[in-house]
Order: C-alpha cells, then structure tokens, then sequence
C-alpha cells in the first residue's frame, strides 16, 4: 500500500560458502535521459558494489526501479567489472507492511563495459577479428513469423528499461531488445567497423508478403532508420531521437540489405517490395549502399537483380558439412561473371554441429576461394557471430558466451588468421 517502506539492496554473494562480497542499498537514480518518464510510475534505481580483491576482484553496479504500492518496481540497466563465476547476484527487498512489489528489467553489466555498454571480454575477441563491417540484426531474426515476432527497430529505441522487447519466434526465446539499432551502430562505432543493417521487406518466415500497396510502411521506416543513423539532429525527428539518445553526430550508416533469405520471385513478391523500398532509400540518400538477397536454395528466377534492378550486390548462405564445403574451394572459379558482384552474408561448415577444427579447414578453403576471386566475391561474413550458451537454439557460433566466461571455435582463428592477412 501506498506509505509502506520498502528497502531495495543489492548483493553479491559468493556460491560456495554463502559470504557476503558486497552490499549497497539501490535508491533513485538522479534524472538523466535514461529515466523512465515515459512509464508512469515508474522510476530508475541504482547502486554500485565494489568487492575487495580478494573476494571477487570486480566491481558491479546494480540499477533497478520501483514502484511501491498497489504497481510495482521496474529494474533498468546494471553494472558491475569483471565477470566471476564464483558469485551470484541477489536483489533482496525489505517491505515493512503489506504491499505489491514489481520488478522488470533487472540486469548487472560490468563497471569496464566499453561503452558502457558491451562486456569487455566479447568486445575484445570481435576486435581481434578485424571486421570491416558488422551485418545486422541478422538473419531470420530481421523477419520473425509474423508482424509481432519481427524485428521492429523503433521499438529498440529510447531507455533500455522502457522498451517492451519482443518475442523472436525465429529463433525460439524473449529478447528485451536491449541490444537495439542505437547499440547495433554504436558497437559499429566503437569496433571501427561499418554497419550493414538490414530492412524488413513485408516479408516473414511461413507467410506470404504483406501486398506491395502495403509495404509503404515498411519503406518509409527503411528512410526513417536512414535519417535516425545519418540525419543532422535539427533535419530530422528521427535524428533528434538519436541526439536524445546520447549521440548527436551522424553514425554515418553508408550499407544497408534489404531483406534476407527472400523466397518469392514472382512479380508481387520480393521483385516489388525491393523496388519500392529502394526506390524510396536512392531517392533520399543516392550513394547508399544496397545488398538485395541472393542464392541460398529456392530458385532466384525472376530476382530483381537478373530483371534489370540496380543491385550493388546480393548475398549468398552457404551451411554445409564439412567434407561438401572443403570441395567448395572452387565455387566461384566458375562463377558466371555477368550475375551481380557477390557478398557471402552467411556460410558454415556446421553440418552435424560438430566444433571441430576439420571444420574450420573447410571454411578457410571456401574462403580461400573467395580471396582467389576477388573480382566477384566483394565481402564475406561468418554466421552466426555471438550466442548465448544459456538459451539458443543453434549450436555452430563463432563466439560462445555465458555470464561470467567465453569460448570461441577453431573457427574463430580462421576468421582472424585471414582477417590479419588483409592488405
């Protein structure tokens, strides 16, 4: 009830012996542009916990929100230094009287988080790759299975703790959206890399296209996310919404893709939605880049880019057992040399799911093959790049992570070894 006290603490406990690291009551955080305005109510809490050396050797700070009464306490961003598995983290609430308690959003980040932002060890292993550019959201994820279940980067923007997230039916779990389009480029920024986000065509897995009247909406968000990435803050809404966010210069997106792993080639389908959508994003921004999808199965008869569209580039997948994809050295030996310039978005040697280095000698093969044909092969990009170990649906990625430590596969110092040849 509205009155009651209520004491919100934050600790870090070690798992084996029960001891107390550290401890900090989490209060109000000061107003800043991460509050919570927007969700009445609501308000942002924090703290800070910092173990000694010998306990833990890190530092974390926790940030939560509450809200007392009959509603609740939603939780916003939290951080803390390096990862340990040897503690956990528990938020402990003294209520003094009867009272409803609602928490949402809580998480722990390490006070070393570059950018305040990304954990220091994953951060470190994509730099050591060198990438020249980072493909974003990624794959089946972009789509989803529906309208709901798809990618939706206005909905990622704005405070952390206030965004609804989604459910990504694609891949089977809840997503916060936490990792927005702001942190998609920023990541970007931080790596020196280039950005290549990619754009909802009307099209999600299991479903036919939204009619191409239709897809207005989505051509226009392809604009809006332009002008959010590129636009002067007092040119645009949507650059204005950056410049809120922390960021007033332009990001500088110059590549985006427009859509992935498209099946329909008929004339209402995946032709219709890309000419209107591009037709829109040259006539705003000329020199951006586009990728349009390309072969991955389906027959490409009637593609966009084989019908006399402008396409700077289409993307090719390749997943293949190891063996099929060490013979593939010499794909594109034979490439016809009149089809568009090539960027290979996704390839693995993942048949069998098996980490092996037999497979990352496949893939150095096939990428070798790449390298022999430069003249077509412009870009190439493993997939997929990070993954939680705790809740995926995928066993082959690049980069493995839980809470507290990493591992990456023999893959990884392929991409690497190659990546440090470059020029």
């Amino acid at each position: 009830a509205a009155g009651v006290a209520v004491r919100l603490r934050a600790v870090l406990r070690s798992v084996s012996g029960g001891t107390v690291l550290a401890e900090a009551e989490v209060r109000p955080a000061p107003s800043d542009p991460s509050s919570l305005a927007a969700r009445p109510g609501w308000a942002r809490y924090t703290a800070t916990l910092r173990a000694s050396p010998h306990q833990a050797g890190s530092a974390r700070r926790a940030s939560a929100a509450r809200r007392s009464g009959i509603g609740g306490a939603r939780a916003s961003g939290a951080r803390g230094g390096g990862a340990s598995a040897n503690a956990r983290f528990e938020l402990l609430i003294d209520v003094g009287g009867a009272a409803s308690f609602w928490l949402d959003a809580v998480s722990l980040i390490p006070a070393d988080a570059v950018g305040g932002l990304f954990r220091r060890d994953a951060f470190e292993r994509l730099q050591a790759t060198r990438p020249g550019f980072v493909r974003a959201p990624g794959g089946n994820y972009l789509e989803g299975t529906g309208m709901r279940t798809r990618w939706d980067w206005k909905a990622t923007l704005g405070p952390p703790a206030a965004r609804a997230g989604h459910y990504n039916s694609a891949w089977g779990y809840w997503v916060t959206d936490g990792l927005g389009l702001f942190e998609l480029l920023t990541l970007c920024e931080l790596l020196h890399s280039t950005c290549q986000m990619s754009i909802y065509t009307g099209y999600s897995m299991g479903r036919r296209y939204v009619p191409a009247a239709q897809s207005e909406t989505f051509a226009q968000d392809a604009v809006d996310m332009l002008d959010f990435a590129n636009a002067a803050p007092a040119s645009s809404p949507w650059a204005a919404v950056r410049e809120r966010m922390g960021h007033a210069a332009p990001f500088g997106l110059s590549r985006v893709e427009v859509g992935n792993e498209e099946r329909d080639m008929s004339g209402e389908g995946y032709p219709a939605h890309y000419e209107l959508i591009t037709r829109r994003l040259w006539a705003a921004y000329p020199s951006l880049h586009i990728v349009a999808s390309g072969r991955w199965g389906p027959p490409i008869e009637g593609s966009p880019c084989l019908t006399g569209q402008r396409c700077d580039l289409w993307d090719d997948h390749y997943y293949r057992p190891p063996d099929v994809m060490a013979a593939m050295g010499g794909e594109y030996d034979r490439y016809n040399r009149s089809l568009p310039k090539v960027y290979v978005g996704e390839f693995a040697a993942n048949g069998g799911a098996k980490r092996s280095l037999r497979a990352a000698l496949a893939e150095a093969i096939f990428m070798i093959g790449f390298e022999r044909n430069a003249d077509v092969v412009v870009a190439s990009s493993f997939a997929p790049l990070c993954n939680n170990v705790r809740g995926t649906q995928w066993a082959y990625n690049l980069v493995n992570l839980n809470s507290s430590r990493l591992f990456v596969l023999p893959s990884y110092h392929v991409q690497t070894l190659l990546s440090s040849a470059l020029g």
